[in-house]
């Protein structure tokens, strides 16, 4: 077992505290953390500045990855967390209605709780401010059932601003005025719900039995009417009072109850879809809409051999109408796709006909994206389909581009497939005169230029020599993009650099794909337009102030389409920013 190095921190000034915690990183050490923790005055105003600064200023788009100042913020946000700091609740307030800074709501949220009654009068502000992101909305009732929780004198106050949340209704149970939501709306009113029934609110249970009967409250909250209705009878779950250094240091005790729970509740959601026929899980995939519940596409993975013969009759279909404009994407368009997904996920050989069909066209959905670090898992025997891509040009030339890049990850991962994917490579950039000059129109397009580039790049990661003279060319011709990958001289070091060790990308992890897009999309599978709420609540509608948000050459350069940012993730699929990527100089 590796030694825990200590560091006596404590004769360093306020300073030396700041600087150590800026260059602390996602996960400061224990021994700094604790002498933080001792000098409270001292260290709250440069916390503030830290603080102040992130609301004002945001993040600097040009920082590394592993730049540790993307965590300052979140640093100074939770020691005054920690110590309660009274100025600190302003600058919370803007940052929990900053949409932008929703990567800090996910950290700030839990914690915020510890505030305790100081936090209250903020978040129902919050949670009553229509203007605001629903999600933080969400997330201050979330707070605040949680101090109503720790601090019972509270909770009259709290439990007030949650029932007027919800649509009210008479003696009898029935709308006072019949509800319309839409979706953020619906998942208002699940998660406030909820909340009061973890307060055991008694006064709140006929509203929320009526948002259930009405089909207003999304079950994957909580379950259904009758697992609602059996909360209030539940001992509450007290919280835990915020520990930062547990929190950043969680025992190994803590570890392994978390995994407990998180294994229960899986089991406990994927339950419904274990119990299906394999006809009645192939349904609901056709019928899975954009953002399906993960429990079914866990359960789907853990019947592969079962739904394969399924799944390609469905990937067929989808194949057949993906291109077709006047087709609506709807739940079955977004089944196709997830039978596509899960094809890919089993690496089915069978699948890639209806894959190169798919990409093939101009309407490619998410397909392409996902695809990507996937299908060079499928290892050479996805060679032939991406050399036809890459020759065919009547076919997108981001496609063309993908298959490129997919086809040297392949090469990496196989070295016995090298010589083959060099020689597809090379055939795609454009032969020479015998004069030496590239034999390419009079006009080149950009997507023609941008497709020689990521050959070009992609040879070059290889080693390939043999093309080095014709790439030459194409760099003093200008038709090389040099936004994308540097100078000449940048691809004669990548291509006499020792090559990487091969990383291969993530292993394809289609559950998490689509638990990030059932998290950002909460209810989907909802279409329906609904109207407008303004006569719903207690209170009248207030107008509220706005908050902040927080070339050269002899041949023609035609630009048409935007260019890839150095921020934006890298088109070869190995989920780092571009300019980290296959963009570096």
């Amino acid at each position: 077992m590796k030694e825990t190095v200590r560091v006596d921190y404590a004769p360093a000034s306020a300073e030396a505290l700041l600087e150590a915690l800026d260059q602390a990183g996602r996960k400061p050490d224990r021994d700094l953390l604790e002498a933080c923790l001792e000098r409270r005055d001292a260290l709250v105003p440069g916390l503030l500045r830290w603080l102040e600064e992130g609301v004002d200023q945001g993040y600097e788009e040009d920082w590394d990855d592993d730049d540790p100042r993307w965590y300052r913020e979140i640093h100074a946000g939770m020691l005054l967390i920690a110590f309660r700091e009274e100025q600190a609740l302003s600058l919370f307030d803007l940052i929990f209605r900053d949409p932008d800074r929703e990567g800090l709501h996910d950290w700030f949220t839990g914690p915020f709780r510890n505030y305790g009654a100081m936090a209250v009068d903020t978040l129902i502000d919050l949670v009553k401010d229509r203007k605001a992101e629903i999600w933080s909305r969400i997330g201050a009732g979330e707070i605040l059932k949680d101090i109503a929780l720790m601090h019972p004198e509270v909770r009259e106050r709290v439990v007030e601003a949650l029932r007027s949340r919800l649509p009210r209704v008479d003696e009898e149970g029935a709308f006072v005025i019949p509800p319309y939501g839409d979706i953020e709306q619906v998942a208002l009113w699940s998660w406030v719900a909820l909340d009061l029934a973890r307060l055991q609110d008694a006064a709140s249970q006929p509203q929320g039995t009526a948002l259930y009967k009405a089909g207003l409250i999304d079950e994957q909250v909580m379950g259904d009417l009758e697992r609602y209705l059996a909360i209030f009878d539940e001992d509450p779950r007290i919280p835990e009072p915020f520990d930062l250094i547990a929190y950043h240091h969680p025992s190994p005790e803590t570890l392994a109850l978390r995994e407990a729970a998180r294994k229960k509740l899986d089991e406990e959601l994927e339950a419904p879809f274990l119990a299906l026929s394999t006809d009645e899980l192939l349904r609901k995939v056709a019928e899975a809409g954009y953002a399906p519940e993960p429990s079914l596409i866990r359960v789907c993975l853990k019947r592969q051999k079962a739904l394969v013969p399924g799944l390609l009759r469905v990937a067929a279909q989808y194949a057949n109408e993906v291109g077709d404009e006047d087709e609506e994407e709807g739940s079955e368009w977004y089944g196709g796709l997830l039978a596509t997904n899960l094809l890919i996920a089993f690496r089915e050989e069978e699948a890639l006909p209806f894959i190169e069909d798919i990409l093939r066209k101009d309407k490619l959905g998410f397909l392409l994206e996902e695809a990507e670090e996937a299908l060079p898992y499928y290892g050479p025997v996805v060679l032939p389909m991406f050399g036809r891509l890459l020759k065919d040009v009547a076919v997108p030339s981001w496609t063309r581009i993908a298959a490129a890049l997919m086809s040297k990850v392949v090469a990496q991962l196989h070295p016995e497939a090298k010589p083959q994917v060099e020689a597809m490579l090379h055939a795609a950039l454009p032969p020479t005169t015998e004069r030496g000059d590239p034999d390419v129109p009079s006009v080149v397009s950009e997507d023609q230029m941008s497709l020689w580039t990521f050959v070009a790049l992609a040879l070059a990661r290889l080693g390939h020599t043999a093309s080095q003279t014709q790439i030459e060319t194409l760099f003093d011709w200008d038709l090389i993009d040099k936004n994308i990958y540097g100078d000449y001289e940048t691809y004669v070091k990548d291509l006499h650099e020792e090559e990487d060790p091969v990383i291969p990308p993530p292993q394809y992890d289609l559950e998490q794909v689509y638990v990030e897009r059932y998290i950002a999309n909460p209810l989907a599978r909802d279409d329906e337009p609904f109207p407008d709420l303004s006569l719903l609540f207690e209170d009248e509608e207030k107008e509220e102030p706005s908050y902040p948000i927080g070339y050269g050459g002899e041949a023609t350069f035609i630009r048409e389409a935007p260019k890839v940012g150095r921020n934006d993730p890298c088109p070869c699929g190995s989920g780092r920013k571009f300019k980290k990527c296959c963009g570096r100089k």
